[in-house]
């Protein structure tokens, strides 16, 4: 019992705390400069710096933003794409600081009166196996994940929004958040109103139906959300998509729109149309907001299996001969001029034909039987 009368001595290691702090800043700060050199160095087969000729195409036309697919960050660095993704809180304002600087040296020099850059937003895609809404559990809070639903989009975003989202609730047709990652099931009706002619939207509604329009994702906000999609070109396919962006207000009227042809500048395009036309679609419009329709069918998918339809409804069989009344043909119509008649006389006349043929036929083969032009013609 006399060691419980010794005093203990007790102490703090704040300086290791703070170590631990100066190490993560250090790393945060090589994972921007890799971040950096990404969007400066990456490039395909033909030498093609895809972000980097991006971000000033997308910065001179004013369009502040840049999409970054999570297999070219792998590809480039597997410990940074893998950072980003099971840390995107921290990684993802690195990635659109870095954005920025590029942004800042591939601009420059800038008209006056724009000498500050302005902010990148980064959008980040993939291609990855998506994880059904109910299997998506404590592993991927606080990560980037890629959900199975409606539209198969998602869209991962930094911190600045996160409380505000969070604060938004499981509203109707609003997308849930599962740590700082929006998850989408479907889109909610876009109201075009007046926006484009009906000439426009033909067009549009032609191009959606030739499958022209892919990639559609959507960033929500507490008050409003950004809407981007591509549309293939028609002209030539093998060229780049046109981009088409829109801005939403929270009744979905379009506020902002954009598109990168000719004649998007207005966004009144039928490209940005087609987008409209995809999102309004039956089988691309979420039903988690309506009970009990999880599960049910979309218009397209009940016209194209219809069940149920009998054979014999499809293809009704022909009238059988006995079923037609048969009349006698009245006197006199063989005369007439009526088509029935003209029909009447060939018929006879080639009934008539036939029959001498049948005479002449045995009288063929016997050489001392002589034919005169006027035996042949009676």
């Amino acid at each position: 019992m006399a060691g419980f009368d010794d005093g203990g001595v007790f102490f703090s290691d704040n300086f290791s705390s703070e170590n631990t702090q100066d190490d993560s800043q250090v790393n945060l700060q090589a994972a921007k400069r890799r971040f950096r050199d990404f969007l400066r160095q990456f490039h395909e087969g033909n030498f093609n710096y895809r972000y980097r000729d991006q971000l000033k195409q997308h910065y001179n036309m004013g369009q502040y933003w840049l999409e970054v697919a999570m297999e070219d960050i792998s590809s480039f660095d597997e410990v940074l794409a893998d950072k980003l993704t099971k840390q995107p809180t921290e990684h993802l304002p690195l990635l659109e600081e870095a954005a920025k600087e590029v942004a800042d040296e591939v601009t420059r020099p800038r008209p006056e009166g724009e000498e500050d850059v302005a902010d990148i937003q980064v959008m980040l895609k993939s291609e990855a196996h998506p994880v059904p809404m109910r299997e998506i559990k404590g592993r991927c809070e606080n990560s980037v994940s890629a959900p199975s639903g409606g539209s198969g989009s998602w869209t991962a975003r930094s911190d600045r929004l996160a409380a505000a989202l969070s604060a938004m609730g499981a509203m109707a047709g609003q997308a849930p958040v599962v740590g700082d990652v929006v998850l989408r099931a479907g889109f909610r009706n876009i109201n075009a109103g007046s926006t484009f002619r009906d000439s426009t939207m033909t067009k549009g509604e032609k191009l959606y139906a030739s499958r022209h329009v892919f990639d559609v994702n959507e960033r929500v906000s507490a008050a409003s959300s950004l809407l981007s999609a591509r549309c293939v070109r028609q002209a030539n396919v093998s060229q780049e998509a046109y981009s088409i962006r829109m801005k939403l207000d929270d009744n979905r009227k379009i506020t902002e729109a954009h598109c990168t042809c000719k004649g998007g500048t207005s966004g009144t395009c039928k490209h940005a149309a087609a987008v409209v036309v995809y999102v309004n679609k039956e089988d691309t419009t979420t039903k988690t907001s309506v009970e009990n329709v999880w599960r049910k069918p979309s218009a397209k998918q009940l016209g194209m299996y219809n069940k149920g339809v009998l054979f014999s409804d499809m293809y009704a069989p022909k009238v059988p001969d006995d079923r037609l009344e048969k009349k006698p043909v009245p006197p006199g119509i063989i005369e007439s001029d009526c088509p029935l008649g003209i029909m009447l006389r060939k018929e006879a006349q080639v009934k008539k034909n036939l029959a001498r043929l049948d005479d002449l036929v045995p009288l063929i083969g016997h050489p001392e039987v002589m034919f005169s032009a006027a035996q042949v013609s009676s």
